[in-house]
């Protein structure tokens, strides 16, 4: 190739390109994964150093690759120039990879952006270590050069969001085509510095093993991708754990909620969020549990302590740092929770939250059967105790009716009667009686009266009045029965 004294440093060059496109985009997915929040800034200094360093590689490396005829100047400050425009071209293509939304015209300008940086680096690193160019004899092809930077960069820009639109594409076919524009930005770069036609080169300046740097370089550069590609297939499996995590706490119908050994909120699920939160701020991870419990006191969703939130509060922490048993919380809103909270292994907590509403609704409706069936008793008791009044009294009449003077008639040896009287469980309504008509006649009657009670033992003292009446006029059995 024009120019090129060493191969070697130009394929490594090459090698390079697709190492900085992998480390970007790399680190371009993990910024874009769900949980990333806070620590996207982080992701995006580890991604400009990283790749910056890559694609600084690229262009120092490239430079080497390029022997010029005149004697080598070094410029330190100018170094520093280029590592530092690498870095912010490594930012950029970081960023606009992981933001990418699909907007050509966000993706092109940023790209230009990128172009900016990366033609300040290549010419800062060319100028480091060579002569630096005539711009007035050079005016053309350093533009040339520029905008074929910019080009390069726009597209490599293209292939990185690629990298989220394309899945099917693999990452390493995707490395190794924005590797092919990172590092072809270099060699574009260089037309300025040699031309398009022939000339001569002198010897690599001696002193420096540039190709042993190259392949250290190269080697590590490898390494890196070996050990961010583990690291990646690591974090992944360890989202889609975290992920699976959520979906578990989420799909429960219980409030969960992790407090750390401060006492900071660390996850919840959706039902204590929206609880919890109610019609105030929205709680946050990092949340203490006493402003979060403090808020819900004030707001009045828990009667127990409405009027006493500071005794409340006291009492709540208490059993919230020291959790022995589940513990009963009626709100406001009707809901009855049984709370359980546990320690873990690290002094963090475990707050779970069972609505047992209906089971309470259930325990009161029983209770107030139980008050309904003990008045129910009461009422049947009180029934009871008259029925046995009547009952006695209705013993009491039928006893009295009959005879029980043993024997009836002392008088008259030829007559012996004698009757036993057993009680029954019930007053009902059997007779007998037997009594002298006259000198001459007896009358004995023995009858059983349909029902029981009272009223049978009255209708069966009405029947023995009517016998004795009628026995006295009438001789007649039958006749008697009749009437």
């Amino acid at each position: 190739m024009l120019g090129m004294c060493d191969p070697l440093l130009g394929v490594s060059s090459l090698l390079l390109g697709g190492s900085a496109a992998y480390v970007i985009l790399s680190i371009a997915e993990r910024m874009r994964a769900p949980d990333q929040g806070p620590v996207r800034f982080r992701w995006l200094t580890i991604g400009a150093v990283a790749a910056g360093l890559e694609i600084w590689a690229i262009h120092y490396i490239g430079n080497l690759a390029f022997c010029p005829s005149v004697s080598a100047a070094q410029d330190s400050g100018l170094a520093v120039l280029s590592f530092l425009s690498a870095g912010a071209t490594g930012a950029v293509a970081v960023y606009l990879i992981s933001s990418h939304a699909d907007s050509r015209m966000r993706l092109i300008s940023g790209g230009m952006l990128m172009g900016g940086c990366m033609t300040l680096t290549h010419f800062a690193s060319m100028m480091a270590v060579h002569q630096p160019i005539d711009l007035q004899n050079d005016l053309f092809l350093f533009v040339l050069s520029t905008v074929g930077i910019v080009a390069l960069s726009i597209i490599g820009i293209v292939i990185g969001s690629w990298n989220i639109t394309y899945r099917n594409w693999r990452v390493t076919e995707k490395a190794s085509a924005m590797g092919l524009a990172l590092s072809g930005s270099h060699f574009i770069g260089m037309i300025p510095t040699y031309g398009i036609a022939g000339f001569t080169t002198s010897a690599p300046p001696p002193g420096i093993e540039v190709d042993l740097l190259a392949v250290v370089a190269v080697s590590l550069s490898t390494l890196l991708a070996i050990i961010d590609r583990q690291v990646t297939a690591t974090s992944s499996l360890a989202r889609d754990s975290h992920a699976r995590l959520i979906e578990a706490i989420e799909s429960v119908p219980q409030w969960f909620a992790l407090f750390d050994v401060d006492d900071r909120l660390v996850i919840c699920n959706r039902k204590y969020r929206e609880v919890m939160s109610g019609t105030g701020p929205e709680v946050q991870a990092g949340d203490p549990f006493e402003s979060i419990v403090r808020r819900t006191a004030e707001r009045g969703d828990i009667p127990a302590a409405i009027g006493k939130v500071e005794p409340w509060m006291h009492w709540r922490l208490d059993v919230h740092q020291n959790p022995v048993t589940p513990y009963i919380q009626y709100r406001s809103s009707g809901e009855w929770l049984q709370i359980n909270e546990r320690k873990t292994h690290d002094g963090g907590i475990v707050f779970i939250a069972t609505d047992i509403t209906a089971l309470k609704h259930a325990e009161q409706a029983a209770e107030d059967a139980k008050a309904r069936l003990a008045d129910s008793l009461a009422v049947v008791e009180a029934a009871k105790a008259r029925m046995q009044e009547e009952l006695n009294v209705g013993r009491d009449i039928q006893r009295s009716m009959l005879p029980r003077i043993f024997p009836a008639f002392p008088d008259r040896k030829e007559l012996e009667l004698y009757a036993v009287l057993e009680p029954a469980l019930e007053v009902g309504g059997d007779l007998y009686d037997f009594f002298l008509v006259d000198e001459h006649r007896l009358c004995f009657v023995i009858g059983d009266v349909s029902g029981n009670g009272v009223p049978a033992a009255l209708f069966m003292a009405m029947t023995k009045t009517m016998v004795k009446t009628l026995a006295a006029s009438d001789p007649s059995p039958a006749s008697i029965v009749t009437h």
